[in-house]
């Protein structure tokens, strides 16, 4: 199998590294010939995101893997240009949208500045056969409860929970509502598996989880790997006000993120759940808080 991942940007930098790793193999698509340390033994071909110039980039792949970011018109655009690109080639038949989100399916309003953007892409996927697709729900990416350093994914500022300059751990409301963490490495495994599942049914979300806890147990955890964290409650009322001061669901800021926080959209559904090392994801192990840290011990980025 030969897989094209779109994008070349914090995110595939996981995916190039696993996937290069395996036996299939891996090229990547990108607007530029910039190069991250990923990319030093892998094949990047430019493309600008239209319908032909994708058919010429990925007549000999058989799969394409977006990692490409939003939201805007142009995450639109690229994801319908590859999507018809996939219809016309003969060849390139499994499409991965890049969602990596939360609970998509049971609420599609979420996060609210990504919600206009993905449905449009999800509702042009819906309406066609000829390629198969999923979106993958891996929730939040473990690698945030590590510091830049450990970790090729940027810091996303009071979106996340965790400030690791000043080790205070935000705790939205009574901090009872779980989250579903999962590494990015092994959402990227769990997508080279469903990539290579390519004989059977997909659903069009599939849903990850490295581990499903409270932001309580989670800054309990944390709060004995590092004893000088500490907590710093917010209310629905402070995000809210911060929405409403910034302008947050037009500019896509920190406040609309944060309502996740109060949510059941950042927990997987045990029921639609895959397993690990079972099923399509037979031989692939996904990884708790507690070995993520313990591996964020020992390796520069785990």
């Amino acid at each position: 199998m030969k897989i094209a991942i779109a994008g070349a940007g914090d995110v595939a930098a996981y995916f190039i590294e696993e996937f290069s790793q395996s036996p299939h193999e891996t090229v990547v698509l990108s607007r530029s010939l910039e190069r991250n340390p990923s990319m030093s033994n892998i094949e990047v071909r430019t493309t600008d995101y239209t319908v032909d110039s994708l058919k010429d980039n990925s007549q000999d792949c058989d799969a394409i893997d977006s990692t490409l970011a939003g939201p805007n018109e142009a995450y639109v655009a690229s994801h319908l240009a590859i999507l018809e690109a996939c219809i016309q080639s003969p060849r390139c038949k499994r499409f991965i949208p890049s969602g990596w989100t939360i609970n998509m399916e049971d609420f599609p309003d979420q996060p609210l500045y990504l919600s206009k953007s993905r449905n449009a892409v999800l509702e042009a996927l819906r309406a066609q056969s000829e390629v198969k697709w999923s979106f993958m729900c891996n929730y939040w990416f473990m690698d945030y409860i590590l510091p830049v350093s450990n970790r090729f994914l940027k810091d996303i500022g009071n979106e996340w929970l965790m400030n690791h300059t000043t080790k205070v751990f935000d705790l939205y409301g009574d901090g009872l509502q779980e989250i579903t963490l999962t590494s990015v490495r092994d959402t990227a495994q769990a997508t080279l598996a469903l990539l290579q599942a390519h004989d059977i049914p997909w659903s069009d979300f599939t849903h990850l989880s490295g581990e499903t806890l409270t932001p309580r147990e989670l800054f309990a955890l944390l709060k004995r790997h590092d004893p000088s964290w500490s907590l710093r409650n917010i209310t629905l009322t402070d995000v809210l006000r911060d929405i409403i001061d910034t302008n947050a669901v037009e500019s896509g800021i920190s406040g609309v993120l944060r309502l996740v926080g109060f949510t059941n959209c950042g927990k997987s559904p045990s029921e639609r759940t895959l397993q690990w090392n079972t099923g399509i994801l037979a031989g692939v192990h996904g990884r708790d808080v507690g070995s993520f840290l313990a591996d964020g011990s020992t390796k520069r980025v785990p």
